[in-house]
């Protein structure tokens, strides 16, 4: 329904403002990723607490909300707030996974590195696959990657 006439919107016209909003709010998430996808923000978020140590609220709008990170429309348009926490929820879902992401990828790519580098020293590449047992490249890497530490070895939250 139309809120200036009282009209019953057609379906075409409904589609095309469902549309509209969308393209808005992929916007507005874009913004909002572009200024806060680095290494520095990602941690802020992962870490849970804001800078006066308060927990984060599960709710990612809230969090992002919390931390002064807002989504903005573009210039002379004006949005409701539920359209705000909408583009705050998807970018605030998309930077926390971020972080677990990065830790998945580095783990894998940590461990890859210790089989390859365990096979070399073994002198084991020469067409076979490195081995998989007590005392060797599992090992290696099972203790690089200790539950609560990032793929470099820091721990979540620290700086």
């Amino acid at each position: 329904m139309d809120e200036g006439t009282g009209e019953v919107l057609s379906r075409a016209v409904l589609a095309r403002r469902v549309d509209w909003c969308a393209d808005l709010v992929a916007g507005m998430v874009s913004g909002l990723l572009a200024e806060r996808w680095n290494a520095d923000d990602v941690e802020v978020l992962a870490s849970g607490v804001d800078a006066g140590g308060r927990k984060l609220p599960s709710n990612a709008w809230m969090a992002l909300r919390r931390l002064g990170w807002t989504a903005t429309a573009a210039e002379g348009v004006k949005v409701n707030d539920r359209v705000v926490r909408m583009a705050q929820e998807q970018a605030g879902r998309a930077l926390r996974s971020a972080w677990w992401r990065a830790g998945l990828t580095g783990g894998v790519l940590l461990r890859q590195l210790c089989c390859l580098s365990a096979a070399s020293e073994r002198g084991s590449l020469g067409g076979k696959r490195p081995e998989r047992g007590r005392g060797g490249p599992v090992t290696c890497c099972g203790a690089a990657l200790r539950k609560g530490t990032t793929p470099v070895g820091g721990r979540r939250g620290s700086s």
